[in-house]
């Protein structure tokens, strides 16, 4: 597969690093769907994750397409904003170890769907149509994926959403649900861990934050229901022993990559 990076100015003046995986003999004659992901610099490369784990896409890209189980598409990295992660992915204000935070993340999805995608989808061989969009995050990216593809719902086919950070601004962010019907054909891939409070360096778990996790979570799943979500529109997956890392979330890449080209439903 190809890697390359492209820099790009984002809407708050800064400069960031947009890394590009690519199926092997890409070119501009053959255009692909592609998966937009947050937290670019937890993707692909240990030594700019923070915790030197990755989501380990492109070893399960390599290991399905060996295997016959996946076709072509293009992963698209974003980097965040680093000490500005939480503003950026909050579209709400919050509050965050007794520190007021300003959302910004309604102007940066309005920035990605108006400007850095469209921009992506004429310089990469990619196909601009929203069948063929999809976006993804983990945590607060969790969060900003699912207030995107509520905001935009006819921008992007399907959305992968793990441990979703939705207590930050829990009512602010339910109030938003209520007032956007789903009225398409968006799917949702949505994972939570049973020990999301877990810190695997001291083996200590915060029993109330995974059960507020795991308790958002099916609220999450619930609502999306109450807003004209189907069923069959939303696989939730559940992993009892799951703590809150990269180390978690990278398990679930075969089946959700898969799942996003409609090989694996159920």
């Amino acid at each position: 597969m190809i890697r390359k990076n492209i820099n790009y100015p984002f809407y708050d003046g800064s400069k960031r690093k947009i890394r590009v995986l690519l199926p092997d003999g890409a070119n501009k004659s053959a255009t692909y769907p592609a998966l937009y992901l947050f937290d670019g610099q937890n993707v692909f490369d240990p030594e700019d994750s923070y915790v030197g784990v990755t989501w380990e896409v492109r070893e399960a890209i390599e290991l399905l397409t060996d295997q016959g189980k996946l076709a072509p598409m293009v992963i698209i990295a974003i980097d965040h904003a680093e000490e500005r992660r939480l503003n950026e992915y909050g579209p709400f204000s919050m509050k965050y170890k007794r520190r007021k935070i300003k959302g910004e993340g309604i102007r940066f999805a309005q920035f990605l769907v108006e400007e850095l995608i469209p921009y992506l989808e004429k310089k990469l061989p990619l196909i601009p149509k929203a069948s063929s969009r999809y976006l993804a995050g983990s945590s607060m990216g969790g969060l900003m994926t699912a207030y995107t593809v509520l905001a935009y719902p006819d921008f992007f086919a399907k959305a992968g959403i793990f441990s979703l950070c939705s207590w930050i601004s829990k009512d602010e962010f339910s109030s938003f649900m209520d007032q956007h019907q789903v009225d398409s054909d968006l799917d949702f891939y949505v994972q939570v861990g049973g020990r999301e409070g877990l810190d695997i360096s001291t083996g200590k778990e915060q029993k109330k934050t995974s059960r507020t996790y795991l308790q958002d979570t099916l609220d999450f799943t619930e609502k999306l229901k109450e807003i004209g979500t189907k069923e069959d529109q939303i696989l939730l997956r559940i992993g009892s022993d799951d703590w809150h890392s990269e180390s978690c979330w990278k398990n679930y890449m075969p089946e959700f990559l898969q799942w996003l080209q409609g090989t694996q439903r159920k």
